[in-house]
């Protein structure tokens, strides 16, 4: 089996001067973990995904305390978002994305997704997105190899 054969076809994404707030309206509307970032031409520049958008929203010096807790505003996290709609993806993208070819053998996607710690690797066809693949998607295909019996019991079952 081969990326073209895994992949979905459909791809969202996101171009460069869209802000964060954009990109996070997609995540949730489409039920999403990361939207690759183009530029005007098509091209893929990075990948934006839900952690990046979270590292965002919070305060400048959120790495340096050991809790946000004293923070007077804490319980205003949701009201103070606004600079999302300033912020390009590209200032908070990552650059380093992990791409595969459309004839890339399944297994070696997996690999990949692994070493590299991806959540999500696209597809491209010389220079052009075409797909996407998702661990969800290598998940479903190693499912039907082990598909669920009848007699299985769930967790907490017995």
């Amino acid at each position: 089996m081969r990326a073209k054969d895994l992949m979905t076809r459909e791809v969202v994404t996101i171009l460069r001067h869209q802000t964060v707030g954009e990109a996070a309206a997609l995540m949730f509307d489409y039920e999403i973990t990361g939207v690759p970032v183009l530029d005007e031409q098509g091209e893929v520049l990075g990948m934006i995904t839900e952690e990046d958008v979270i590292r965002t929203a919070l305060p400048p010096m959120y790495e340096a305390v050991p809790s946000l807790a004293f923070l007077a505003d804490v319980d205003d996290f949701g009201e103070n978002l606004s600079h999302l709609r300033e912020i390009p993806v590209e200032r908070v993208m990552h650059r380093n994305v992990i791409f595969c070819q459309t004839d890339t053998p399944i297994v070696e996607v997996a690999r990949l997704m692994v070493i590299h710690h991806a959540r999500r690797v696209p597809v491209m066809q010389q220079r052009h997105l075409v797909g996407i693949i998702s661990r969800t998607d290598v998940l479903r295909q190693i499912s039907q190899v082990f598909p669920a019996t009848d007699d299985s019991e769930a967790p907490g079952d017995q």
